[in-house]
């Protein structure tokens, strides 16, 4: 059996949250979610095996499931944004470099790797001094 995709999850569950039915269908909700029957079925049984046999299964008995599934893999880190602060503080591309990629000495450190907000950092920076360029030729 393979994983549901997490989406599938939320919108089924967000779904059934907002439906009044006590009796929901493996077809009923694949029409709420825009997907086939047997392709919601597949996914579903990864938390009741017997979905796809059992037309008369109620997709409500399997929420806490759906639930659980969800908050388990939902914890994926979030993406924190480089503010404006951050960017204001390297006047250059060489500036943020000399501050984050140089050892002692001033030497750049080859074996340094910027993590990914580092990463949206110097894109920002790199942004910021290529608009200056633009504005210094007009």
């Amino acid at each position: 059996m393979k994983e549901p995709r997490l989406t599938h999850v939320r919108k089924l569950l967000s779904s059934l949250r907002s439906s009044k039915a006590k009796f929901v269908s493996l077809e009923m909700a694949a029409t709420w979610l825009g997907l086939y029957p047997e392709v919601l079925g597949e996914e579903l049984s990864y938390f009741a095996p017997s979905i796809l046999l059992d037309p008369s299964l109620n997709v409500r008995s399997i929420e806490p499931y759906l639930e659980s599934y969800a908050q388990e893999h939902s914890s994926t880190r979030r993406i924190k944004p480089a503010s404006q602060r951050e960017v204001d503080a390297y006047d250059s591309v060489a500036a943020f470099v000399y501050s984050k990629m140089t050892s002692a000495g001033g030497l750049v450190d080859p074996s340094l790797r910027l993590d990914d907000h580092d990463l949206r950092l110097l894109a920002k920076v790199v942004k910021k001094e290529r608009a200056l360029l633009k504005k210094k030729s007009k």
